[in-house]
């Protein structure tokens, strides 16, 4: 610090020229001392309390250099012209002035949550990128669930076919009443399935409803491969009445096993059906419960050979029914139901942001 000694107000040493008066600093100011403290690490465990070393700390001596007094330069006021606005002419059209208007894309993910306003909004197109991938992939699912059901309504549509060729052909099966087994000894009846399995009803000789569910080791497609016929003669059984005194029953059903070739009985078992549900009876209509398809193939399955015996339990189970496993239909449609509610999901989100950003 140095002392104008006009004026007598104290000025840094940076400064040459006092801030008041404008008086130059003088050649033989004396430096000022200033102490910087120091402190140093305690020496014994003793003392808590660091001790302090000031040094003095000497600034140079800066000669002063003598400067003119510059001269304030006047300020000339320049007097402004009112700006005449041109004459526009009759005939000569307005000039179109460009409205600004805010960008639809300017608002991204973060003004979405109210977050930060990105100066460079995204492109466009890692916008349009995602609903691609979107539609690619929905449009996969939704064309792989279109073949899986076509698969099975055609496989459907064959077994159809297929039941009804035997029906128009049911002349060539006939049921041997010659030979009729005995009651009391029908479970000492032996014999293996031969071929594939033909259901028939025995009372009209028409294809019975388990041919539909039959697996492909055992349903026959066309006459060759029959060897075997099974018979089913099912007669309703009744065993008691509901609440409102509608009959309930089941099917009692007597079945034949024969040999297609040599007219042999190999197989002859009774089959009842399960009890009807007492809801039914509602209705006031006759409940008759059915012997169910699975105890069927069960009793032809002990009887087939163990080479020929397969994994399948039904018609559903066969590789022509479906791609993968039966229930790939069902997942597909969960899918598509899932990419649907992305897609509106999505939808909705960029239709709330256009709005936010207005």
């Amino acid at each position: 610090m140095w002392k104008c000694s006009n004026c007598r107000e104290e000025i840094e040493n940076k400064y040459k020229h006092c801030w008041n008066c404008g008086t130059t600093r003088p050649s033989d100011v004396a430096p000022v001392v200033r102490y910087k403290r120091i402190e140093e690490p305690t020496k014994t465990e003793k003392s808590s309390v660091p001790m302090a070393k000031v040094e003095p700390v000497i600034e140079k001596k800066v000669e002063p250099i003598i400067e003119k007094k510059a001269e304030p330069i006047k300020e000339t006021k320049v007097e402004k012209k009112p700006e005449i606005p041109p004459v526009q002419k009759k005939n000569e059209p307005k000039p179109e002035v460009p409205v600004i208007t805010k960008p639809i894309f300017e608002d991204n993910f973060l003004s979405s949550i109210g977050g930060a306003v990105d100066e460079n909004p995204p492109s466009v197109i890692w916008t349009i990128i995602p609903v691609l991938l979107w539609l690619v992939i929905t449009g996969a699912v939704g064309y792989f669930a279109f073949l899986s059901n076509q698969k099975t309504s055609n496989f459907d549509q064959q077994i159809f076919a297929d039941g009804q060729n035997f029906n128009a052909q049911r002349s060539n099966f006939m049921f041997p009443t010659k030979a009729l087994p005995d009651r009391k000894n029908q479970y000492k009846i032996e014999g293996n399935i031969k071929g594939k399995v033909l259901p028939l009803n025995k009372n009209n000789g028409e294809v019975a409803e388990l041919f539909y569910g039959l697996p492909d080791d055992l349903r026959p497609t066309n006459l060759e491969e029959v060897k075997t016929v099974f018979w089913l003669e099912c007669k309703p059984e009744e065993i008691g009445k509901g609440k409102t005194g509608a009959v309930r029953s089941r099917e009692n059903c007597n079945t034949f096993l024969v040999d297609q070739d040599t007219a042999k009985f190999i197989g002859v078992q009774n089959f009842l059906g399960v009890s009807p549900a007492l809801t039914n009876d509602r209705d006031n209509v006759e409940a008759v419960g059915k012997v169910l398809p699975e105890k069927y193939i069960a009793y032809l399955r002990e009887k087939q050979d163990e080479s020929d015996r397969s994994q399948m339990k039904d018609a559903s189970d066969s590789p022509n029914h479906h791609y993968f496993n039966k229930s790939e239909f069902f997942y597909t449609l969960v899918l598509l139901g899932i990419l649907a509610a992305i897609g509106i999901g999505w939808l909705v989100f960029r239709i709330k942001s256009m709005f936010s950003s207005n």
